[in-house]
């Protein structure tokens, strides 16, 4: 599941991959999803 944090701001493949799941997919990953968003904003 890590690897669908992006790496960077332009990680488009990454944020398109990260779409396909659905919340109960992803929520372990999701503090750290939002504090990707906080970090690169």
């Amino acid at each position: 599941m890590r690897d669908l944090i992006p790496k960077h701001k332009s990680d488009l493949d990454t944020a398109n991959k990260l779409a396909q799941y659905s919340y109960k997919e992803i929520a372990e990953i999701v503090p750290e999803l939002l504090e990707w968003i906080q970090d690169y904003n």
